[in-house]
C-alpha cells in the first residue's frame, strides 16, 4: 500500500514551500551566507554603540512638530492658570514643568549623535534643519511673550490704575500679575532669560550646522567612502521600495534601483554625469533562484566591484576633462 503523500515526503514538501516563500518575499534571505559576526549595515550605519541611534527623518519631524505644538501653547496655559485664581508663582512652576515635559525631544536632538546614512543623507539633514528652525521660532515667540509679561509686570507694580478700564477677567489677571512677591519677579526674569538664550543658541547652531554635521562620526565615514560602494550599501538600496531612493557621488554619478516583481530582473542603474546609463541585473550574475539563495552576498559583492570599476573610469575621465 502506497504511503500518504506519495511520491512526496511531507518534510521535503514543507522545505520546498518555505524556500519558495523566502525567494519571493524576503530579499533579506539573500545575505544568509554572510559570515557570522558581520553586520549588514556596518558601512551604512558605521557606528554600533548603543548610545547612537539611526536618524529617521519622518519620525523625527513628527515627534518634534507634535511636542513643539504643545510646547508653543505654554504661555496660554500660564494665562489660564492665572485666570482661575492660581498664584503667579505656582503658575510659573506648573508652566515650567509642562514645558520641560514637551521639551524632552530637544534633549535627544542635542545630546544624541544620530547615525546618518548615504541614501537618506539629504532627507536627514533637511529634517534636522527644519527641526532646529522650528524650535528657534518657538523660543522666539516665547521670548516676545515673556518680555511683554515682564514689562507689564513692572508697569503694574509701579502703576495699576489703568486696570479699571478692562473687563473683570482681564482686570483680575492684571491684578494678580501686579501683586507679586520679589521671588516671582526674579522667576519671571529667569524664564525670559532662558527663552532668549535658547533662541540665540538655536540660531547659532543653524549658522554653524555644516560644521556641526561634519563632527558627526557617521557623516565623516560617509565622506570618506563617498566615491565608491560596497555590497552592504547596495543591499540597503536594493531592499528599499521607494523608487526615488538613490546614491549620489561627488562627481555627479547616480545609482538607482531597477524595480521588478521578478527578483532576477532586479538590479541597479548607474548614470554618469554625462547621462550615460549602465545596467547591472541580478540575472547577469546568477542563473537560478537556488543559486541566488546560496551566493546572495557574493553576488552583491560582484555587482559592487563592477560598479566601482565603472566609477573609477568616470573619475579618471572627470579628472582629465576638468
Amino acid at each position: 500500500m502506497a504511503r500518504k503523500d506519495y511520491p512526496f515526503n511531507k518534510r521535503d514538501l514543507n522545505y520546498g514551500i518555505n524556500l519558495t516563500t523566502k525567494i519571493l518575499t524576503s530579499p533579506l534571505y539573500l545575505l544568509k551566507d554572510m559570515p557570522k559576526g558581520s553586520n549588514v549595515s556596518s558601512d551604512i550605519y558605521p557606528i554600533t554603540n548603543e548610545k547612537y541611534k539611526k536618524l529617521k527623518p519622518l519620525r523625527l519631524k513628527f515627534t518634534h512638530f507634535i511636542c513643539g505644538f504643545f510646547f508653543l501653547l505654554a504661555p496660554l496655559l500660564f494665562l489660564f492658570l492665572i485666570s482661575v485664581d492660581c498664584w503667579v508663582f505656582f503658575a510659573f512652576i506648573i508652566t515650567i514643568v509642562y514645558k520641560f515635559i514637551f521639551a524632552i525631544p530637544i534633549n535627544d536632538l542635542l545630546s544624541e549623535e544620530y547615525i546618518f546614512n548615504r541614501i537618506d543623507l539629504n532627507k536627514q539633514v533637511k529634517a534636522v534643519k527644519i527641526i532646529l528652525k522650528l524650535w528657534a521660532i518657538i523660543f522666539c515667540i516665547h521670548s516676545v511673550f515673556y518680555l511683554g509679561y515682564n514689562i507689564l509686570q513692572w508697569w503694574l507694580i509701579v502703576d495699576n490704575s489703568f486696570t479699571s478700564n478692562f473687563y473683570y477677567t482681564i482686570r483680575n489677571i492684571l491684578w494678580r500679575i501686579g501683586e507679586v512677591q520679589s521671588i516671582t519677579t526674579i522667576l519671571a526674569f529667569f524664564v525670559l532669560a532662558f527663552n532668549i538664550i535658547s533662541f540665540v543658541y538655536f540660531i547659532k547652531i543653524l549658522k554653524n550646522i555644516n560644521k556641526k554635521l561634519c563632527d558627526n562620526k557617521s557623516i565623516a565615514n560617509i565622506i570618506k567612502s563617498s566615491k565608491y560602494v560596497n555590497s552592504n550599501i547596495l543591499y540597503d538600496l536594493f531592499d528599499r521600495k521607494d523608487k526615488n531612493s538613490q546614491l549620489t557621488f561627488e562627481d555627479g554619478c547616480i545609482i538607482r534601483n531597477i524595480m521588478s516583481d521578478d527578483i532576477m530582473k532586479r538590479g541597479f542603474i548607474l548614470i554618469d554625469n554625462s547621462g550615460k546609463v549602465f545596467s547591472f541585473y541580478v540575472e547577469d550574475y546568477v542563473k537560478t533562484h537556488t543559486e541566488l539563495l546560496k551566493k546572495g552576498n557574493t553576488i552583491f559583492k560582484s555587482i559592487s566591484n563592477d560598479i566601482n570599476e565603472r566609477l573609477k573610469q568616470f573619475e579618471v575621465e572627470y579628472m582629465i576633462n576638468n
